[in-house]
């Protein structure tokens, strides 16, 4: 934790995507946690990384070679992975933690849409991810680039989108099927986050 903060801001705070999905995919309680604590504090961030360690070794211990459940550490990563492409193709720089936080919003959108994310819990996740980044400039002109990186996304099958999205905080379900519209209308819904 001490070299943490020896790293530039913008590299931390790429760092604290990943925490805040390891909370969201798997444990409630750690996100209600989360929720009250500053990232900041290294007595605490020691607890935070043991905690997202030992989340990830329980995940991978159960799928080692990714057939299954370790699916669901791809939560927010199909729209993450597609922003990252697009914006190195546009010749800008964005790091994976900062388009991380854009697919963890949007794939929340999608999973209001399309599974039991409530509404109360959507809005809990924007504060939260709110709170902690600045908002990056996605325009619509980047919709059918992000599409095109999408759609050679691992998770796909037979030509479908497939994501792993949330039913609950603290409980992501993978396979999940989503359309074209839902993708286009989650990207709106991040463009009317940056308007507010």
């Amino acid at each position: 934790p001490p070299f943490l903060n020896s790293l530039l801001y913008d590299d931390f705070l790429s760092a604290k995507s990943e925490i805040l999905k390891y909370a969201l995919i798997f444990d409630i309680f750690f996100w209600k946690e989360l929720s009250k604590n500053s990232l900041e504090d290294i007595s605490y961030l020691r607890k935070i990384l043991t905690k997202c360690i030992k989340i990830k070794i329980d995940i991978v211990s159960q799928d080692y070679y990714d057939y299954n459940h370790r699916k669901i550490l791809n939560f927010g990563h199909s729209i993450a992975h597609a922003v990252e492409a697009t914006f190195l193709e546009k010749n800008t720089i964005i790091s994976h933690g900062f388009s991380l936080f854009i697919g963890l919003l949007c794939e929340s959108h999608i999973s209001h849409k399309v599974c039991k994310l409530s509404k109360s819990s959507l809005i809990d996740i924007e504060q939260k991810i709110l709170q902690i980044f600045p908002l990056i400039n996605l325009t619509s002109e980047y919709d059918n680039c992000i599409i095109k990186y999408l759609k050679s996304d691992k998770k796909n099958q037979n030509g479908n989108f497939y994501f792993t999205l949330l039913n609950e905080i603290g409980d992501a379900i993978i396979n999940c099927k989503v359309s074209l519209d839902d993708i286009f209308n989650s990207l709106k819904y991040y463009r009317k986050l940056c308007q507010m």
